[in-house]
């Protein structure tokens, strides 16, 4: 199974079963049909593409999703902790990284036409993958990039649970990670229409949380990364960027800060 298409047809043939075992038996159920796959590359692709049945659509079951793939994520951590070799200790650990960043993600309140309600166990989930996430990170010694989009994770599940002082210290450490990542030297950091997507995505949403925390500039540098992101429509090469830049953070403003 080495291309995506061969895996997910693996996974869709296994899925009616694995369905079976949900239904029957609950995530414990599902988690032990899981672990029945002794084949590592077998059971690493079903954990894997259990988010398309799970983690999003009509058919998500975000309590059993989570609780599974937590289950995924430690079992992948065991297992790199028993492995001798540092390339595939390096690779079980890399799995587990992918697997609480997607869980993350598919808990996150963020994404523009998701109505999938979400709880407050959801986002205490999503606040565990996020902190789970840069802990592998860190572990691997991941790029910049890696850490960007890791606080990004993290700071949107603290900002759903309101805790808008972390939110706020996350997005600055990723917006950091951010510059670092696009590779521009800090003398010429410039918060405009040229700024990197990422620096601009973190930024706003670092804005939503000082706004939210009574800083009265917060309005006005949000608007002012939305700005830089409008601008950007006009170019073709970063207009798919900055159109879901915006998208995404309009969803949160809307979800959290309209309603506060």
């Amino acid at each position: 199974m080495k291309t995506f298409e061969e895996q997910r047809n693996f996974f869709l043939g296994q899925w009616p079963a694995l369905e079976t075992s949900l239904r029957d038996a609950g995530s414990e159920g599902l988690r032990a049909e899981l672990d029945s796959f002794e084949d590592r590359l077998e059971r690493s692709v079903l954990y894997m593409f259990l988010r398309q049945k799970l983690g999003m659509g009509e058919g998500a079951d975000f309590g059993a999703y989570r609780q599974v793939i937590q289950h995924g994520i430690g079992q992948a951590e065991a297992e790199a902790a028993k492995l001798s070799e540092k390339k595939d200790k390096k690779k079980r650990l890399q799995f587990a990284h992918i697997l609480a960043f997607n869980l993350g993600a598919d808990l996150a309140p963020c994404w523009p036409g998701d109505l999938l309600p979400r709880t407050e166990e959801d986002y205490e989930a999503g606040l565990w993958a996020g902190h789970k996430a840069l802990e592998l990170a860190e572990r691997l010694g991941s790029d910049p990039a890696t850490l960007a989009n890791d606080y990004w994770l993290l700071g949107v599940h603290e900002f759903a649970l309101g805790d808008y002082v972390e939110a706020r210290q996350a997005w600055t450490e990723g917006v950091a990670q951010a510059w670092v990542a696009a590779g521009i030297p800090e003398e010429q950091r410039e918060l405009n229409a040229e700024a990197p997507f990422g620096v601009l995505l973190l930024e706003a949403k670092r804005s939503l949380a000082c706004l939210l925390l009574g800083d009265p500039e917060g309005r006005i540098a949000y608007e002012a990364c939305l700005q830089h992101f409008w601008t950007q429509l006009k170019d073709s090469a970063r207009a798919d960027d900055a159109g879901f830049g915006i998208a995404q953070c309009e969803e949160l403003r809307q979800r959290f800060v309209d309603k506060s």
